[in-house]
């Protein structure tokens, strides 16, 4: 169960809490053969600025989507301005 007010993940009643990148990797090996899934990871929180530049490493590095105020967004298309509260998350996505 989760206390109010502490973040949790809709689906399944847990508590969000940090893991190490062994921890996250021996739960993505536990998932089922062509189970889809997504990871994110923070890159910028509440900082003014332009992040075309930004956009464009993640591209390079092959990212495929980011998430930018609560919604994803694909690194393909034209992503013109992010707001200067914007949280940015890369995202790599795997289908196993």
């Amino acid at each position: 169960m989760v206390a109010r007010g502490q973040a949790a993940l809709p689906d399944l009643r847990r508590p969000i809490v940090g893991q190490s990148a062994e921890q996250i990797i021996d739960q993505v090996m536990e998932l089922g053969e062509g189970t889809r899934f997504m990871v994110l990871a923070p890159v910028v929180r509440g900082r003014k600025g332009e992040y075309g530049k930004l956009l464009d490493e993640l591209r390079a590095e092959g990212f495929a989507r980011v998430k930018i105020d609560d919604r994803l967004r694909m690194l393909e298309e034209s992503i013109v301005s992010i707001s200067a509260t914007s949280t940015t998350s890369r995202s790599s996505s795997t289908a196993w």
